[in-house]
């Protein structure tokens, strides 16, 4: 049974710049007892005007006591505005969308890899898996992004510190410099884990995949698209998949946004 959606206006509880990149912003929701998947979405309105016209998509990065949280980053007009928007200020939200991760929920041994401000898509994921043995690998490409990422996993406490590996571009002693993809097949010469978890840009997924499929590992994917209602009714996600081996299109924002790696017609 689907969940139910709902569209609803609430006050903003603070939106703070937390790295030289990154921004959380937490606001209420009416629905406290609501059921959201981890990889789940929320359209979010960034005006009560025309101007942007269209909602913006967000990974779900916390729900707690009735509290939705999104991490982001400004990356066009719309989330430069959002950034401006303050404590008290009313947001217009449609929530929770999409489909969550499923596979990840059935292996013991789990391997989570993120890019840049895809860790937003994994974080609320790792309460959920709290109880597994869990690596965290996290790329970054401004060492303040990877600061502020690992002082919110260890105030969570949802993660041990030993298991959470960082790659930044800046050389710091206490993290690794270079890709993160080249530090996770460092660790893969020396263990695997059942399945490999990916949130981040396309590019990076797919090297992932590579990497995964010819290890025999499975993979679960959750994609970043561009999107136009978020509900499936303007096509404007469209994926290329393989079902029943045949290419089919889905919808990121309705039939995902997650995916299995070997679902994906990689390109």
């Amino acid at each position: 049974m689907k969940n139910k959606i709902f569209q609803e206006k609430n006050k903003i509880i603070e939106n703070i710049k937390i790295s030289e990149s990154f921004y959380l912003m937490r606001f209420k929701t009416s629905h406290h007892k609501i059921q959201i998947n981890p990889g789940q979405f929320i359209n979010i309105r960034i005006l009560n005007t025309f101007d942007p016209l269209l909602r913006r998509p967000f990974s779900i990065f916390d729900f707690k006591d009735g509290i939705l949280s999104i991490l982001y980053k400004i990356q066009g007009r719309g989330t430069k505005i959002l950034s401006q928007l303050k404590s008290g200020d009313t947001i217009d939200y449609i929530f929770p969308l999409g489909n969550g991760f499923k596979d990840v929920f059935i292996k013991d041994n789990i391997w989570l890899v993120t890019g840049g401000v895809g860790i937003a898509g994994i974080f609320y994921l790792l309460k959920f898996i709290e109880d597994k043995n869990i690596k965290l690998f996290a790329g970054f490409n401004l060492l303040d992004n990877a600061i502020a990422i690992k002082e919110l996993l260890k105030k969570e406490k949802i993660i041990a510190e030993e298991d959470i590996k960082i790659s930044v571009i800046k050389k710091q002693n206490e993290f690794f410099v270079g890709d993160i993809l080249k530090l996770l097949q460092e660790n893969l010469k020396k263990e695997k884990p059942e399945i490999i978890v990916g949130c981040g840009p396309i590019e990076m997924l797919k090297s992932l995949y590579d990497i995964a499929s010819h290890l025999k590992i499975s993979t679960e994917f959750l994609m970043e698209k561009q999107m136009g209602c978020g509900i499936g009714a303007c096509f404007g996600c469209a994926l290329k998949v393989r079902e029943n081996e045949q290419i089919k299109i889905k919808l990121v924002c309705k039939d995902g946004p997650v995916f299995k790696g070997n679902e994906i017609v990689w390109i």
